[in-house]
């Protein structure tokens, strides 16, 4: 059977699975697939980033495109322009957000995690599109979501069959 978990990962090198991203937070654009969490570790690296939260936004001809939502810190005056160019230096061009809304604060689970939905439920003011139902096919997301599993599936395996094979001998 499969452990669905939504993440995906890909395997390093030495072996570790390090988890990339998760499935209902992939963007597709045009064909790609653009991942928020890189775009939103590359923003809060910025020097005037709080934190920033990125979300799909519904496109005609693309079928998504990457919306940044970002805090900054304190009295920080970085304008869009600047984090565009901050990203443009770490991505390619077709993945850079349409958009940089800047917030007061991104809704965030009692543990800290942020509330996606929540943000593209408060986001629909000013993008009324971003309500509209994703195209994902349940195909394409089952398919990374297989390999994904695979490999999480893979490494316990392995750990597993380290662990007893060093207790039998």
């Amino acid at each position: 059977g499969w452990l669905y978990t939504g993440d995906i990962a890909i395997r390093t090198k030495d072996g570790y699975l390090k988890i990339t991203d998760r499935t209902k937070d992939l963007i597709k654009s045009g064909g790609e697939w653009i991942s928020s969490v890189d775009l939103e570790n590359a923003l809060m690296s910025h020097d005037d980033v709080f934190e920033a939260a990125v979300v799909a936004l519904p496109h005609p001809k693309w079928q998504e495109r990457p919306l940044a939502c970002v805090v900054l810190k304190g009295n920080a005056t970085v304008t869009k322009e600047e984090l565009m160019n901050f990203l443009g230096d770490q991505f390619a061009k077709w993945w850079l957000p349409d958009d940089i809304v800047f917030l007061k604060e991104i809704p965030k689970t009692s543990v800290g995690k942020f509330l996606k939905a929540k943000l593209r439920e408060n986001l629909a003011e000013i993008y009324p599109q971003i309500t509209m139902k994703y195209t994902f096919s349940l195909h394409e997301k089952m398919t990374k979501v297989s390999w994904s599993s695979f490999f999480i599936a893979l490494h316990l395996l392995n750990t597993y069959v380290e662990s007893h094979s060093s207790l039998s001998n």
